[in-house]
């Protein structure tokens, strides 16, 4: 019987009971049985427990005076031990005032003999200096480099000795001009031993330039012989005739690969730390010379008809040659902590001769796209259809050259040039815009004035080409919309990398770009806006939204000309003059005997009429998800057309349409009406007839007069006995007009 479950802190009765009848279920015996069983063993256990606590009790009492009695004896041993402690401390502190003067005299003594031996040493160095001084003369004569640099050391350590003396300065020269000899001793042998790839000649010269603390002039020597190697590998590629610079320019960087590989193996051998070394070597050999490729470059851009483009490829041809150099690097600097210190001015280097074209990436930019933007074919001067299909065709062509920046951006400068990616693409977009409302003018002309050698046409399809407009203005404006959100994410995939460690600097953007703290913080901020969902285009937005409004002021202008034909010098006409029809007096005669004039039922069927025109127009607006409805979508959000109030809402483009065209002709009615001199009874029950006709017509399609018509209907009703009671809740300017072109006496 397991009885360690009593001590558990988390011991439950129950789960006890229950494990211990579970136990039982294997032997077979009565479930009472087993429990009486289990209450005696408990009751026994209870027993043998109590039996020990009371023998432990026991015990307890029978030593407790033994206990006390021992802690009192530790006590008093405690206190004793404190006063000794006290004696001990005094004794100490008496014994150090005894002997302090013995214990500054002893160290003064000490003092003393370390600068007598300091002296002895100096003056020991200083007579070994002359000594050297008077040999050396003689070891140089001998030629032997290796015992010169052997009197060189020991001169160094004497030397280092006598800092104090008062010609120190003086035999610092001395020393540096014994070691330039030996330099101009052993330089032959250098060369020699570079030239023949000796590895034990050349590290043998190494240790003897490191011995006397002249190491950067021994790596000056490999540095200056492999520049001169590849100085004359640029020559000999350039020098090809059939080659283009692309071409020479990758057979070069090929020629520095097999560079980097070969004296990575040899310097191995050579000098302590390779990479350094070589890569100090690579960094010194571009750049000196980054001049003649740069004069290489700049002569052949000057050559080119699209000198970004050109650019582009040399600079391909140089992110190439990086990542291969990269890749090599980051197979031999796993072992090395500390290596952007040695790759830093080769990435810096590699693409020095590009940096003029970064700096002026905007303007090259600019003029690069303007060029193209001028190539576009946009306008037939003679076809109306032609130009409009031509105008259309433009949009892809268009946005085809605007895109093509976001990848020469990301290609030529990192991305970075996303920093004037806005000013490009206003510029861009500004001219591009100018074109396209020139085009819009030109078309309104020639709606008004058929071109030369063209058959005339009818009002209705000048308005079905304005409507083309109109969608090919929401073309435009869906087209900037994606290339702003385009230019948005390319923007964040770009700014990713500033916070991301870069392998080596030669894919750091801000090293081989040479970015200042300002650049960086700008390109921060523009992450900040990209971030935000923001436009990062929004005057190219602007602009070429309102291109809309001038499609359907275009649009407007060409359904709404045929209303004012009809309208134009209605003021003058004969008519209103007139005192009877068909020469009988009709000056009693009611209205309802009257029928509307010609001019204003053809405006009220033009009205009528439009519905069925803008019908294919709205279809394609119903269509769905497809282009064409999304650009009339766009078109309609950022277009206006005048005197319309009601919400820009394509899914009632025609009641839209309506309600402008009908509230236009209701403006020019009433200012034709109120340009009329003088009007006869007669004339005045005609102009009222029309002016019923015209605002049935208005009924019929759903919409109500101005107020301007209302009134004037009212006040060429009115009798002259009662006008002035009808004129007392209009406008005194409009009632005083009517009243004068009626001729009623006040």
């Amino acid at each position: 019987m397991d009885y360690s479950k009593f001590l558990d802190d988390s011991f439950e009765p129950k789960d006890w009971i229950n494990a211990a009848f579970r136990a039982n279920k294997g032997t077979g015996a009565a479930n009472d049985q087993y429990a009486t069983t289990l209450v005696m063993k408990l009751q026994l256990l209870v027993q043998e427990v109590n039996s020990v606590i009371e023998e432990t009790s026991r015990e307890v009492v029978s030593n407790l005076p033994r206990v006390l009695r021992d802690v009192e004896t530790i006590k008093q041993e405690a206190a004793l031990l404190q006063d000794q402690m006290k004696h001990i401390k005094q004794d100490v502190q008496k014994v150090e005032q005894d002997t302090s003067k013995s214990m500054q005299a002893l160290l003064q003594l000490d003092t003393i003999k370390s600068r007598m031996e300091q002296t002895a040493e100096a003056l020991q160095q200083a007579d070994q200096w002359t000594v050297l001084s008077s040999e050396i003369e003689d070891v140089i004569q001998s030629g032997d480099a290796d015992l010169l640099t052997a009197k060189l050391i020991a001169m160094q350590q004497s030397l280092r000795l006598l800092a104090s003396v008062p010609d120190y300065d003086d035999r610092c020269q001395h020393l540096e001009a014994l070691k330039n000899r030996l330099e101009s001793l052993v330089s032959p042998n250098i060369i020699t031993g570079l030239t023949s790839g000796s590895q034990e000649s050349t590290r043998h010269y190494v240790e003897m330039f490191t011995s006397i603390h002249r190491f950067e002039q021994m790596q000056r020597y490999y540095e200056h012989f492999h520049k001169s190697l590849l100085s004359k590998s640029w020559a000999e590629h350039t020098q090809v005739p059939d080659k283009t610079l692309p071409q020479s320019l990758a057979l070069f960087y090929d020629t520095v690969m097999s560079t980097f590989h070969s004296q990575m193996s040899w310097c191995a051998g050579v000098f302590d730390e390779p990479i350094s070394i070589v890569c100090q070597m690579l960094a010194v050999s571009l750049e000196s010379l980054e001049k003649e490729i740069s004069s290489s470059i700049v002569q052949h851009v000057d050559n080119q008809d699209n000198c970004l483009q050109f650019v582009m490829q040399l600079k391909q041809v140089t992110d190439r040659f990086a990542q291969t150099l990269e890749m090599a690097l980051l197979d031999r600097l796993q072992s090395q902590e500390n290596y952007s210190a040695c790759v830093m001015p080769l990435a810096r280097v590699v693409y020095e001769p590009y940096l003029p074209f970064f700096r002026d990436y905007s303007k090259l930019e600019s003029q690069s796209i303007l060029s193209e933007l001028d190539k576009v074919e946009m306008e037939d001067r003679r076809y109306i259809d032609t130009s409009i299909s031509k105008l259309s065709a433009s949009v892809s062509q268009v946005f085809k050259v605007s895109r093509g920046v976001i990848d020469r951006c990301s290609l030529l400068t990192g991305g970075v040039g996303y920093l004037a990616i806005a000013d490009i693409y206003n510029s861009f977009f500004s001219n591009y815009a100018t074109e396209v409302k020139r085009i819009l003018v030109n078309l309104g002309e020639k709606f008004r004035s058929q071109p030369e050698g063209q058959a005339d046409l009818d009002s209705w399809t000048m308005f079905s080409y304005a409507l083309q407009t109109i969608q090919i203005s929401g073309e435009i404006i869906a087209e900037i919309e994606e290339l702003d959100e385009t230019v948005v994410g390319d923007i964040l995939l770009t700014t990713d990398k500033l916070s991301v460690q870069a392998a080596t600097p030669l894919s750091d953007i801000r090293v081989i770009y040479q970015l200042s703290s300002e650049q960086i913080l700008l390109l921060e901020q523009l992450r900040e806006t990209a971030s935000e969902k923001q436009s990062v285009l929004p005057v190219s937005l602007k602009v070429l939204r309102s291109l809309s409004e001038h499609a359907h002021k275009l649009a407007f202008e060409s359904v709404f000309s045929q209303i004012d034909k009809h309208l134009h010098g209605l003021s003058e006409s004969e008519v209103w003059m007139s005192e009877s029809a068909g020469g009988a007096l009709t000056t009693d005669l009611p209205t309802f005997s009257l029928s509307p004039q010609e001019y204003i039922t053809q405006i009220g069927q033009y009205i009528m009429t439009l519905p069925q025109y803008l019908d294919p127009f709205t279809t394609e607006t119903n269509a769905g998800d497809n282009s064409e409805a999304l650009s009339i979508t766009l078109a309609v959000k950022y277009g206006r057309l005048p005197y319309s109030k009601l919400e820009k809402d394509v899914e009632h483009l025609d009641s839209i349409w309506l309600e402008s065209v009908s509230r236009a002709t209701m403006h020019t009615y009433c200012d034709e009406i109120l340009r009329i001199s003088e009007i006869t009874p007669h004339a005045t029950k005609q102009l009222i007839v029309d002016i019923d006709y015209f605002k049935n017509v208005l009924d019929d399609i759903g919409l109500d007069p101005i107020d301007q018509l209302v009134s004037i209907s009212e006040l060429l009703k009115a009798s002259p006995q009662l006008y002035a009671n009808a004129s007392q809740n209009i406008p005194k300017p409009l009632s005083t007009t009517i009243r004068t072109m009626r001729r009623i006496e006040n």
